[in-house]
C-alpha cells in the first residue's frame, strides 16, 4: 500500500513538472532525462538509431535556432543538445552573423558565466579579397566561444561544456549560421553505454 502511494506521489510530481515547465536547463531540458520524459514535453523523432540521436522541438526554443538534436542513452539519459541556427545571407564583412553570435553569447553568459572567446581573422595575401565566410571555410577566420570548468569555474555541475560557433552553409558562400552545443557531465558514461549497445547487435 505504501509503495502504491509513493508511486502516485512520484507520478504527481512528474505531471506537475511537465505541466508547469519546471525543467530549468537549456531549452527546458535537463541532464539525464529519458526519451519518455522528453517525449511528454516536446515533439521527438529518431534521427540516428545507432547513435541514439533524436530530432526534437524543445519546450523552450529560441527564434534564432530552427533545428534541435539530442543524444539520449537508455540508462544515462540526455547527454547532449545541439541547436543549429537558421541560414541567413551574410555580407562580405560577416557583420550580421557576428552580431547574432555576440547576442547569443551574451544570453549564455548571463546564465552560465563569461565564456572564453576565440576570434581569429588572419587576413594575408589573397585572403584580403575573400568574404569573411570564405575565410571561415578555409580556416583563416574563427569565431567561437567556450564555457567549461576551466573557463568558468562556477559553471553548474551538470554542464561539462558549452560551445557556440559560426559556420558557413554548403548551399552558398553567402549563407551562414550558428551552432550551439550543450554537453552534459554524463557524456562519457552515456557514450560508453551507446557504444556498448551498438557492439551487441553484431
Amino acid at each position: 500500500m505504501k509503495y502504491k502511494n509513493y508511486k502516485r506521489v512520484l507520478q504527481f510530481i512528474e505531471l506537475f513538472i511537465i505541466v508547469t515547465g519546471v525543467y530549468a536547463g537549456p531549452f527546458g531540458l535537463e541532464m539525464g532525462m529519458s526519451i519518455n520524459q522528453i517525449s511528454k514535453i516536446s515533439k521527438t523523432s529518431i534521427y540516428d538509431r545507432e547513435n541514439m540521436i533524436y530530432t526534437i522541438i524543445p519546450p523552450k526554443n529560441h527564434p534564432e535556432f530552427n533545428l534541435y538534436y539530442v543524444v539520449i542513452a537508455p540508462k544515462n539519459g540526455l547527454c547532449e543538445i545541439i541547436a543549429y541556427g537558421r541560414e541567413n545571407i551574410v555580407s562580405k564583412s560577416g557583420k550580421e552573423l557576428k552580431d547574432k553570435f555576440y547576442s547569443i553569447k551574451n544570453s549564455v553568459d548571463s546564465n552560465y558565466g563569461i565564456g572564453k572567446i576565440t576570434e581569429i581573422d588572419s587576413i594575408e595575401g589573397k585572403d584580403l579579397e575573400l568574404p569573411w565566410l570564405n575565410r571561415v571555410y578555409n580556416g583563416s577566420a574563427i569565431l567561437r566561444s567556450d564555457w567549461d570548468k576551466n573557463t568558468v569555474p562556477n559553471i553548474v555541475k551538470t554542464i561539462n561544456k558549452i560551445e557556440l560557433s559560426v559556420h558557413y552553409s554548403l548551399k552558398s558562400w553567402e549563407l551562414g549560421y550558428l551552432e550551439l552545443r550543450y554537453t552534459f557531465s554524463n557524456i562519457d558514461s552515456a557514450v560508453s553505454e551507446i557504444r556498448s549497445i551498438s557492439k551487441t547487435v553484431f
